[in-house]
Parts: structure tokens; sequence; C-alpha cells
């Protein structure tokens, strides 16, 4: 950290999903020559880090395989920084500090401005290189004036990987019955950052829930996969959003599908 306090920031790992909440914490040194990294804490905090990665691998590896090939990808414990150090610490009643959380491009932070060392940051925007670091700060007067500033963590957001769900299965649909058809995002994404844009096939039915529509077999003919493409596009925040969806393709590749036999009744 520049400008005489030392202090660095923690909670975000070198790729993270779109849409992810993460707690982001400051831990300041608190005797000279300290290494923030030697605490046993910031350690678990690490191993845990890892274990992120190997999900993010298994899960960029699933992208490549049909569905019936996918691995179970183990998700672990997302590690609370609040373990470390004394949590929810009063910087402005123990150093005077006020921190100011920044990000660009800008991010949603639950708090921009905190008394304590701690807040959350929703990952709204994708981007290869997003800086973020926090500001330590004193009021003198009525006004604010910087005292320290972390290193910048630089970070990719990425997109998380779609498929298509069906209820009932293919294999189990019946001519002339509903077919509900959704949009799964792994890892999850609120709703509120994704806009789910259907295009075919032209007679379905769109449900209150997002992301979901109904379909009716006419006949047994296999279900073409081209027919029930869906475009999921980001609401808000992707870099060129008048270009088209954000990464369709795993959607499509994750609907390879065997041919579906639909029954006939009676």
């Amino acid at each position: 950290m520049s400008g005489g306090v030392t202090g660095r920031l923690y909670g975000l790992g070198d790729r993270e999903y779109f849409g992810a909440t993460r707690k982001l914490k400051l831990m300041l040194q608190t005797t000279p020559g300290q290494n923030l990294d030697d605490d046993p804490c910031i350690q678990r905090y690490r191993r845990n880090l890892e274990e992120q990665q190997a999900l993010d691998a298994c899960l960029q590896a699933n992208r490549k395989l049909p569905e019936a090939k996918r691995k179970d990808c183990k998700v672990p414990p997302r590690f609370d920084l609040n373990e470390c150090g004394v949590s929810g610490t009063n910087l402005v009643g123990a150093t005077g500090y006020h921190i100011l959380w920044n990000a660009s491009p800008n991010l949603k932070f639950k708090a921009r401005e905190t008394e304590i060392d701690n807040t959350e940051v929703t990952l709204d925007r994708m981007t290869d290189n997003l800086p973020v670091w926090a500001e330590l700060r004193t009021k003198q007067g009525g006004f604010y004036e910087t005292v320290g500033r972390t290193e910048n963590h630089d970070l990719e957001v990425i997109p998380p990987t779609f498929r298509f769900k069906y209820n009932p299965s293919p294999a189990e649909a019946v001519v002339g019955k509903p077919i509900q058809v959704s949009i799964v995002a792994e890892p999850a994404v609120s709703d509120e950052l994704i806009d789910y844009r259907w295009v075919e096939p032209v007679d379905r039915k769109e449900l209150p829930e997002k992301g979901v529509i109904e379909i009716i077999p006419k006949d047994s003919a296999p279900l073409e996969t081209a027919r029930h493409r869906p475009r999921a596009a980001l609401r808000r925040h992707h870099r060129r959003c008048h270009q088209g969806p954000v990464h369709p393709r795993p959607v499509q590749r994750a609907h390879r599908i065997p041919r579906p036999q639909i029954r006939r009744l009676g």
C-alpha cells in the first residue's frame, strides 16, 4: 500500500465468474516488516483459493464435453475472510481511517465507503483485466485526504457455462404434451444480471419464470437442436451488447443430446 500506510486487499482470485459476489477484506500491517501473507489465516484462505481454481478448471474442461460425459465438479465452501484479523474492525474508531473501495470499470459494491475493514462486491462486468483496489482516507475538516492505497488486484471476469434443462427429459417426452425448457447457468447468476432472449422455436410459450419456455411437440420427429436454441445476453455491462449474445456456443454444445424418442400415446 502506497502513501505511508501498509495493507493488502484480499477476497478475489485471479479469475472469477460473472455475477459472483465476493467479500473483500483489507488487512493492515500492525508491526513494521510484517508479511501479511505469513498469517496462518491468510494461508488457509490461499489454500481455499487453490480449491476454487481447481473447481474453475473442472468447469472449463466440462465446457468442451457433451453433457453425458461431464464430470461432477466438487464445489468447496467459500472461506470467510472475516475469520482473519478482527472481524468487522472499525477502522475509524481504531485508526481514524475510512476505506473507499474502487474498481475500473466500477463494480456493484454493497458499500462503496466503509468505516470497517470489509465489504461485498458483485462482479457485474465482464472483462479480461479488471483492477480492484482500496484507498485509506482520513477526514480533515470537511474534506477527505487519501493517506494510502493498496496495489491493484487484477482479475479476469469470465462468463458462466450455459446449458439446457428439459422437464420432462426428451427421452420421456410425449407428442402433444408440454415440455419445459430452461437455461441453467453454472455457476448460478442472479436473474437481475442476465437477459434471456429466446428466438426459436417461433411457437414457444414463454413462462413467468425467467429463462423458461414451454414447447409442445406435434409429432414424433426428433427435436432439432437449432430449433430450440436460446440466446443468453447480459442485460448490462457487456463489452459489446449490440454484437449479440454472450458466449452462446457453450449453450449449443451442451445441447447436443441424442435424438430423443418422443412417444405417441394411444
